[in-house]
């Protein structure tokens, strides 16, 4: 009786556990700089927030190659905002904003609505036109 119930115990957690991973909206951002000027292709990556916490950081790649990063929410409407950062060898990690001298801004934010399953967003930092756009 006691096994039982355990392997019955066992069995709600297991299925509450794959109901909550198939309830998941996952949302893959991929990203890339256009124009970038010879000798300022930063090592570069891309810190991701949803609803003002960060959830994920994209793996470490020169600004110029596509790069992506994935992450998994709860459906339903978020505030996803995503912020370039660049190495510095003096420097280190830095924030691509114009308060810290960078010629724009290299944030992109927008409320989504995700679905469960898989969502997508392209971002374009084109360094010609100084601006941050969804593609």
């Amino acid at each position: 009786m006691k096994t039982k119930f355990l392997f019955f115990l066992l069995s709600l957690i297991l299925i509450g556990t794959v109901n909550s991973a198939a309830a998941q909206a996952k949302l893959e951002i991929s990203f890339q700089a256009l124009n970038t000027i010879e000798g300022y292709d930063h090592l570069s990556r891309m810190h991701v927030f949803i609803d003002g916490k960060e959830v994920a950081k994209s793996p470490e790649m020169i600004q110029s190659k596509k790069n992506k990063v994935s992450l998994s929410v709860i459906p339903g409407e978020h505030d996803v905002r995503c912020i370039l950062w660049a190495e510095y060898k003096e420097e280190g990690w830095m924030e691509r904003t114009l308060e810290n001298d960078f010629s724009f801004d290299w944030i992109f934010e927008k409320t989504m609505k995700l679905k469960k399953g898989k969502n997508k967003l392209n971002i374009v930092f084109d360094i010609k036109d100084n601006s941050v756009k969804e593609k």
